[in-house]
C-alpha cells in the first residue's frame, strides 16, 4: 500500500498502482532464507520484470507476436523451478506482471517509466525488508524455529494417540510419518535460515547462539521421541488394569502443550511462561509402576516387559529435562552456555546455478521439462480464449491458469477445487459487503484487512487466500469504480471457471511423472540413508572413534529422505485410484521405514556403553545381516541385478546367540540379586542395558527382514506388470 499512498499524495495514482505491482513480485519471491538469498532472489525479480514489462509491453498491440512471447517467457520461467523454490518463485512472480500487463484495458503513456515503476516497487520491498531485518536481525529465524518447535509438539500429541485406550495403531504410523515429513521440512527451513546467515554463524552473537542451540536441542528431542516406541499391543494388554497408559498419554499432551508455549515464546521473543508440572505425572506414573512391578510374577517375560516399560520412562525423564532447557533458553539468560562446539558446513548446501542442470532436465522423463511445456501451451490456449470469447478482464483467466498449475498432480487438483470454490465464496462475501456498505472508509479498511489476509494464507490456507482475494479484487475495483458490479462479478466467475478447465485438461493432456513412476527412487534413496545412518549408529554403540558430528549428520539425511519418500506416498495416494499401483505394499514399506527409524533413533541411548564390550561380537553380526538385507532392497528398487548373499536361518542364529546368552547369564545373576534382598544392584544397570539391545537389535532385523520381502514383492509384481 505504501507505493499507493504516495502516489496519492503526488497525483500520479498509475505510477503507485505500478509500484505496488512491483513490490506484489518482489512479496512471492520473498520465501523464507537467509538475508542474502533474499536479497539475491528480489535484484534478479526486479531485473526479470524490467526486461519482461518492456518486451510485453512492445508486443501488447500485436496478437501473434504477443502470444509467442507468452509462450516463450512461460516455458523458461516455469523452467527454472529445476533450480528450486525461491527460482520457482521468482518465475511464477515475474509470469504474473507479465499476464497483468497484457490487460488492453491498462493505460501506458510510457512503457520505459512503467518498466522502471514495478523494478522500482520491487526494490522498495527489497530495502522495507532490509530496514526490518536490520531492526531485528534475528526475528525471521526465531520465527522458523517457534514453527518447528510447535509442529515437533504436534508430533508429541499425535504419539500420545498410541496410549489412548482402543488406540488404531494401525493408522496411527502413517499421521505420524506425515507430521515427520512437515518437521522435516520445518526444520530445513530453519537450517537455511540458522546455517547460511552470516551474523548468527559467523560473528556469535549470544542471541544468535542460543538460537542455533536451541534447534540443535528440538532435532535431538524429535529423535528422543521417535526412539520411544515400546510395544503398544503389549503395554495396553499388559497394563490394562491401572492407569499406566492413561497417564503416559496425558504426559504426551503436556508436553505437546509445552512445546507450543515454548514456540509461541520464541517467535514472540518473550520467554516463555511457566510451563505445565510435570513432576506429578511423572510421579504418579512411577508410582503405579511400582505397585505393578509388586502384583507380577519375577519371570524372564515379566522382566522384560517391566525393563522395556523402565527404558520408556527414562525416556520421559529425558525429554521433560531437554524441554525445561528449551523453555530457559527463550529467555537469551547470560547464564546459557554457548560455548558448545558446532560445525554447520556439512549441514547446508550451497546454492548454485549449473547449465548442467539445465541440459538434464531438457527431457520428457523430466517432471520439470514436462510442467513448463503444460504451463507454456495452457496459457497459449488461454490466450487464444480470451481472444475469441466476449471476456470483459480476460487476464484473468490466464492468472486462473498460472496459479492453479503446479508440478505435481495432487497439488494441481487441489489448487482447482479451491480456486474455484475459493472464488465462488469470495464472490458472495464481497457482493454481500458492497451491497450493504458504502462508506469508502469503511471499505478500504475491509480492504486492507482482506489483502492482508489473502497474503497471509496464500502459502499455507490457499482455499482461504483465495476467498479473501477476490473480496479485495471486488472492493478495489469498486473503489476505483472500474465499471458495473454485476458485470465484474460475472467476469470473475467466468474467467475462473475457463481458466480452471483448461488447466484440468491439459493437465491431463501433458500429464506429470506419475509418483508410481517415481516413488521407488525415492525409497531406494531412503533406504540407503537409512543403512548409512544404522551403520553408524551400530557402530556408535561399541567404539570410540565415531564423531557426534557425524552421527548427526547421518540421522538428518535419513530423516529427510525418509520424509521426502513420505512425501511422494502422500501426493500418490492423492492421485487417482487407478494410476497408483501397488498403494498398500507402498504403505507397508512407509510404515516399516518409520520403525526402522525410529529403532534406529533407540540405539542413541546406548552409545559408547561401556557393559555392551562382552557382546561386540554379536552386535557386529546384526549388523552384517541388516546391512546385506537393506542392500538387496536398495538394489531391487533400482533394478540392480542381486549382488548381496542372502542370510540364511544359521546367520540369524549366530547374531541372536551371542546376545541372548549374555542376556540370560544376567538375568539369572539378577533373580539372585532379588532373591538376596533389596540393596543388590549389581547387575541391574547391566541387565538393562543389554535387554535394551537384544530387543533392539531383534527389531531391527525383523523389520529390515520385512523390508526386504515387501521391496521383492513390488519388484515381482512390477516385472509381471510390464
Amino acid at each position: 500500500m505504501l507505493p499507493i499512498i504516495i502516489s496519492l499524495y503526488f497525483r500520479q495514482l498509475s505510477w503507485g498502482v505500478l509500484a505496488a505491482i512491483g513490490a506484489l513480485a518482489a512479496g512471492i519471491t520473498d520465501v523464507t532464507g537467509p538475508p542474502h538469498h533474499r536479497v539475491n532472489g528480489i535484484l534478479a525479480t526486479s531485473g526479470f520484470l524490467f526486461g519482461s514489462v518492456i518486451i510485453t509491453l512492445l508486443l501488447r498491440q500485436q496478437v501473434v507476436a504477443l502470444g509467442i512471447w507468452l509462450l516463450l517467457a512461460s516455458f523458461f520461467f516455469s523452467y527454472i523451478v529445476m533450480y528450486g523454490n525461491r527460482a520457482g518463485q521468482i518465475g511464477s512472480a515475474v509470469l504474473l506482471v507479465i499476464v497483468l500487463m497484457t490487460d488492453q484495458a491498462r493505460k501506458i503513456d510510457n512503457l520505459w517509466v512503467a518498466a522502471g515503476m514495478i523494478a522500482t516497487g520491487a526494490l522498495l520491498y527489497m530495502g522495507i525488508s532490509l530496514l526490518l531485518h536490520r531492526a531485528r536481525p534475528f526475528k525471521l529465524a526465531q520465527q522458523v524455529l517457534g514453527e518447528c518447535l510447535q509442529q515437533t509438539g504436534d508430533y508429541f500429541t499425535l504419539k500420545a494417540g498410541f496410549y489412548k485406550a482402543g488406540a488404531d495403531v494401525n493408522a496411527l504410523p502413517l499421521q505420524l510419518s506425515v507430521a515427520q515429513q512437515q518437521i522435516s521440512e520445518s526444520q530445513e527451513r530453519v537450517r537455511e535460515v540458522l546455517f547460511k546467515t552470516r551474523s548468527i554463524v559467523q560473528e556469535s552473537t549470544h542471541t544468535g547462539r542460543v538460537l542455533l542451540l536451541a534447534f540443535l536441542d528440538t532435532v535431538d528431542l524429535l529423535e528422543t521421541i521417535i526412539a520411544g516406541q515400546p510395544n503398544y499391543l503389549q503395554l495396553h494388554k499388559r497394563l490394562k488394569e491401572t492407569n499406566i497408559p492413561t497417564q503416559m498419554e496425558q504426559l504426551l499432551l503436556t508436553y505437546g502443550d509445552a512445546l507450543g508455549q515454548i514456540g509461541l515464546a520464541f517467535q514472540t521473543g518473550k520467554s516463555a511462561e511457566a510451563l505445565p508440572d510435570t513432576t506429578a505425572i511423572l510421579g504418579a506414573i512411577e508410582d503405579a509402576f511400582a505397585l505393578y512391578k509388586a502384583q507380577i510374577d519375577s519371570n524372564r517375560e515379566d522382566i522384560s516387559f517391566f525393563l522395556e516399560v523402565r527404558a520408556l520412562l527414562d525416556a520421559f525423564y529425558a525429554i521433560d529435562r531437554r524441554i525445561q532447557l528449551l523453555a530457559f533458553y527463550t529467555s537469551y539468560d547470560k547464564k546459557i552456555d554457548t560455548n558448545r562446539s558446532v560445525d554447520v558446513k556439512q549441514f547446508v548446501l550451497p546454492a548454485t546455478i549449473s547449465l548442467e542442470t539445465a541440459r538434464l532436465n531438457l527431457s520428457w522423463q523430466s517432471n520439470i521439462m514436462r510442467y513448463a511445456v503444460r504451463v507454456s501451451l495452457a496459457l497459449m490456449a488461454g490466450y487464444i480464449a480470451s481472444l475469441l470469447l466476449p471476456l470483459g478482464h480476460d487476464y484473468w483467466l490466464l492468472l486462473t491458469i498460472l496459479v492453479i498449475l503446479k508440478p505435481a498432480y495432487s497439488i494441481t487438483a487441489r489448487r482447482n477445487r479451491d480456486r474455484l470454490l475459493g472464488t465462488a465464496l469470495g464472490v458472495g462475501i464481497g457482493f454481500l459487503i458492497l451491497w450493504w456498505i458504502a462508506s469508502p472508509a469503511l471499505l478500504m479498511v475491509l480492504m486492507l484487512i482482506a489483502m492482508t489476509g489473502a497474503f497471509s494464507f496464500m502459502r499455507n490456507r490457499y482455499f482461504i487466500s483465495v476467498v479473501l482475494v477476490t473480496v479485495f479484487v471486488l472492493i478495489a475495483f469498486r473503489l476505483l469504480r472500474a465499471g458495473d458490479l454485476t458485470v465484474l462479478i460475472t467476469d470473475r466467475l467466468l474467467d475462473t471457471f475457463i481458466g480452471s478447465v483448461v488447466s484440468f485438461l491439459f493437465m491431463w493432456f501433458i500429464p506429470p511423472l506419475w509418483e508410481r513412476q517415481r516413488i521407488g527412487a525415492e525409497a531406494a534413496k531412503c533406504l540407503h540413508a537409512c543403512k548409512a545412518y544404522l551403520q553408524l549408529a551400530v557402530q556408535y554403540v561399541y567404539t570410540e572413534s565415531i564423531l557426534q558430528q557425524q552421527y548427526k549428520y547421518l540421522r538428518k539425511q535419513a530423516f529427510v529422505q525418509f520424509a521426502n519418500f513420505s512425501d511422494a506416498f502422500q501426493r500418490m495416494n492423492q492421485e487417482p485410484q487407478w494410476l497408483q499401483g501397488n498403494g498398500q505394499l507402498w504403505y507397508q514399506l512407509v510404515v516399516n521405514c518409520n520403525a526402522l527409524i525410529a529403532n534406529i533413533a533407540s540405539l542413541s541411548n546406548l552409545h559408547r556403553n561401556d557393559y555392551v564390550a562382552s557382546v561386540i561380537e554379536g552386535i557386529v553380526a546384526y549388523e552384517e545381516i541388516m546391512k546385506h538385507q537393506l542392500q538387496r532392497a536398495v538394489d531391487s528398487l533400482d533394478g540392480v541385478a542381486m549382488k548381496q548373499p542372502i542370510a540364511t536361518g544359521n546367520d540369524e542364529v549366530l547374531a541372536t546367540a551371542q546376545l541372548q546368552h549374555a542376556a540370560d547369564q544376567l538375568f539369572e545373576k539378577r533373580m539372585q540379586e532379588l532373591r538376596a534382598g533389596a540393596g543388590q544392584m549389581q547387575y541391574r544397570d547391566r541387565l538393562k542395558v543389554i535387554k535394551q539391545l537384544e530387543t533392539t537389535m531383534n527389531n531391527l532385523q525383523f523389520i529390515c527382514r520385512d523390508i526386504e520381502l515387501i521391496v521383492l514383492k513390488l519388484s515381482a509384481t512390477a516385472a509381471s506388470s510390464s
